[in-house]
């Protein structure tokens, strides 16, 4: 009997082991789930009850109960909130969920059957209802989902979100329908995606939703007044992207419907996707849209309404091309293969075109320097500044009526579909232009014959296709001064009009290329969160009066970006965060201005925080604020670490730079207590202010903001 009883335990503890523990149910209190606990194995729907709390920590991997499709008939849909056996179950929080893992240890939500060559098995959804406060996922794997039919709709994201607020960082969605899906109407959305990667979508073999088969899918019940939608730093492969209001349901697209997005420094690959698109339709006036340092390849349609600003983007072969059905600013992009259609250009500099069109409809143009390789060209009003070679042009019944300080040679064709003359005036033109099609000759102009070893006298290397202008080129201050819009920078970053010929007058070049001109200011800093003092990545940087001019800080929080001389305010924003604003910023040419944006959370439980308070390590200073005075000449550090090991404490001002060692050292497990007197490491007082001090372990960080008053 003894050994019988042995075996039995022995038994249960290696199932316990190999089948983890089974959940379902109600929770109605905080939880949390650990990994020592794994696998979690979801067998009935799981709801988190209102006023509850399910805090998923690293390295727990979940899986859910999925639908076999050879086990059901196909008329009768799999996918609903159901107790049957057969059906796929969901987790549906009306409280909170926060599930962070972290790059080591994920947090996994899984099917819990394999696919066999026949058919492929997926749960359902994590669904985020209206009553939810906080929804966010770090450093998690969503693989599987098949989505949810409820009350005649069919939502088909592994995450489905019924709230007004969404954050998803580092994950990855794989072999999903949706990676997540947002159904919304309330107003002041925020919703953010960013650092994550979606791929292999819904195998259409198998599939009866392949029309239905998005990465990502924002669906607006209303237009949502306020509503912003960050997504950055993610990766798309062979995905459709779907952001839409009410009045749009297009398959296969990503469409949207808010006050504001910012995409940025995202990469998007479409090599086995069918018509994959982007569309940003909306009814506002007011919405914008900023699309900055993204790489996307291979699409079919994109599409925006209100004012959009595309800066350092790499577009190539959208098969329908850019259509920019609002106001429309381009800066330093790439466009291989990628016609853009603008109804009002707001600025362009900086441009390269391969193989593409750019069409602007009936607008001033006046200003603009752009590279326009092999391209069919329909314009606005006035051109400056620009580079054509080895095109097809046409200029169609647009009022084009002057072309300024351009370069317009060996052209296969030219022709006019024109009511009026064009006028050229101080162009670098073929000899044989006049026989192209009829203009007027406005004076300052250069003529060259068809020898181009010429141009090798004219630009650095026409050859290699750098079209500088060489010591002594006839482009240098041979431009007109009255067509160029001042407020312009040059390529290379530089000032717009320049005495490059040392005659003591300052008069434009020809061409988009200003020589030996003085580089423009330019502004350099880093954002970050003032709660905690750390980096904050991809916020939002713009002059007030000049959008034009954007910047997004990176993956650390850094940015830089120039601007001609002059007097700005410069605007800082980012989800969740309160905007920031600096004032009479002043910018010469060739300095430097540094600015650090300090963005207090508007939210502060939905703000991005490190996986170590999963792990057991805090850190706590107090008095907070402090006035280092004869009572008290410190403030108190204290942390608790969860394991022995070695630890750094040390004390960082608002620019990042540290002023105080405090602690370099091993330290046992346990509750520990240092302080700091108000002093540098050259024991020298340091001014009232703002200060961080920062916990390092094991390669783990914590930082806490302190707040020194001197009386």
């Amino acid at each position: 009997m003894k050994y019988l009883i042995i075996l039995l335990f022995f038994c249960f503890f290696f199932c316990g082991f190999l089948f983890g523990i089974e959940v379902g149910g109600h929770i109605s209190e905080d939880t949390v789930w650990s990994p020592e606990n794994n696998p979690y194995r979801i067998t009935s729907n799981l709801i988190i009850d209102e006023n509850a709390t399910l805090k998923i920590n690293p390295g727990v991997n979940i899986f859910i109960r999925a639908w076999r499709d050879d086990e059901y008939p196909d008329s009768n849909p799999p996918y609903v909130i159901s107790e049957d056996p057969y059906f796929a179950k969901y987790i549906i929080c009306e409280g909170n969920i926060i599930a962070r893992g972290t790059s080591e240890s994920p947090v996994s939500f899984l099917s819990d059957t394999p696919d066999s060559e026949d058919r492929i098995c997926r749960w359902g959804s994590v669904i985020i209802r209206e009553t939810c406060r906080t929804a966010e996922f770090q450093y998690c794997n969503i693989d599987h989902s098949g989505g949810l039919f409820e009350n005649g709709g069919a939502y088909m994201g592994g995450i489905t979100c019924f709230n007004d607020a969404l954050i998803i960082r580092n994950c990855n969605f794989s072999s999903n329908i949706t990676a997540f899906e947002v159904l919304s109407n309330a107003e002041n959305g925020r919703y953010e995606v960013s650092e994550t990667t979606s791929s292999q979508l819904y195998d259409y073999d198998h599939s009866s939703f392949a029309e239905e088969a998005y990465a990502l899918h924002f669906k607006f019940s209303c237009n949502p007044v306020g509503s912003r939608v960050s997504i950055t730093g993610c990766t798309f492969t062979d995905n459709i992207i779907k952001i839409t209001g009410v009045c749009y349901s297009y398959p296969n697209q990503f469409m949207l419907n808010v006050n504001e997005l910012v995409f940025s420094d995202n990469e998007w690959r479409s090599e086995n996707c069918d018509y994959p698109r982007f569309y940003n339709l909306n009814d506002y006036e007011d919405n914008i849209s900023f699309f900055y340092n993204n790489k996307i390849d291979t699409l079919m349609t994109w599409a925006v309404e209100g004012d959009s600003y595309y800066s350092g983007n790499e577009f190539s072969f959208f098969e329908n091309g850019i259509y920019a059905l609002g106001s429309v600013s381009l800066s330093d992009n790439n466009f291989t293969k990628t016609s853009v259609f603008a109804r009002d250009l707001l600025y362009s500099a900086g441009n390269k075109f391969k193989l593409s069109d750019l069409v602007v409809d009936n607008r001033d143009f006046s200003g603009r320097e752009n590279i326009i390789d092999s391209t069919q060209f329909s314009l606005g009003r006035t051109e400056s500044n620009k580079i054509f070679m080895s095109n097809d042009i046409l200029f169609s019944d647009t009022k084009c009526d002057t072309i300024y300080n351009s370069i317009l040679l060996d052209f296969e064709s030219f022709s006019f579909d024109h009511s009026s003359e064009i006028v050229f005036k101080n162009c670098l033109l073929d000899s044989d232009f006049g026989n192209s099609g009829s203009y007027i000759d406005g004076g300052g102009n250069i003529f060259i014959g068809p020898d181009s070893t010429y141009l090798d006298s004219v630009f650095v290397n026409f050859a290699e296709g750098d079209f500088r202008p060489c010591p002594g080129s006839p482009l240098i201050d041979a431009g007109f001064n009255g067509g160029v819009n001042n407020a312009a920078t040059r390529f290379g970053k530089t000032s717009r009009i320049f005495d490059g010929d040392n005659d003591g007058e300052a008069v434009v070049d020809i061409g988009p290329y200003e020589y030996g001109a003085e580089s423009s200011g330019v502004i350099r800093g880093v954002t970050y969160d003032v709660s905690n003092g750390n980096r904050l990545p991809y916020a939002l940087i713009y002059p007030v009066d000049s959008k034009e001019f954007y910047v997004v800080s990176d993956e650390n929080g850094d940015f830089e970006f120039y601007l001609p001389p002059g007097v700005y305010d410069i605007f800082g924003s980012r989800i969740f965060f309160r905007d920031y604003l600096y004032e009479n910023i002043v910018v010469e040419n060739d300095t430097e201005v540094q600015l650090y944006f300090w963005l207090e959370p508007l939210y502060p439980d939905m703000t991005p925080d490190n996986a170590e308070e999963f792990n057991g390590n805090t850190l706590v200073v107090y008095p907070n604020p402090f006035t280092p005075d004869k009572e008290r000449q410190s403030v108190s550090v204290k942390f608790d670490l969860s394991s022995s090991g070695f630890c750094s404490l040390s004390v960082y001002n608002v620019k990042g730079q540290k002023i105080r060692d405090i602690l370099h050292d091993n330290l046992p497990e346990g509750e520990h207590v240092f302080s700091w007197n108000g002093k540098n490491n050259a024991n020298s007082a340091v001014a009232s202010g703002v200060y961080f001090v920062r916990l390092k372990t094991s390669g783990e960080t914590l930082n806490r903001k302190i707040l020194m008053l001197k009386q």
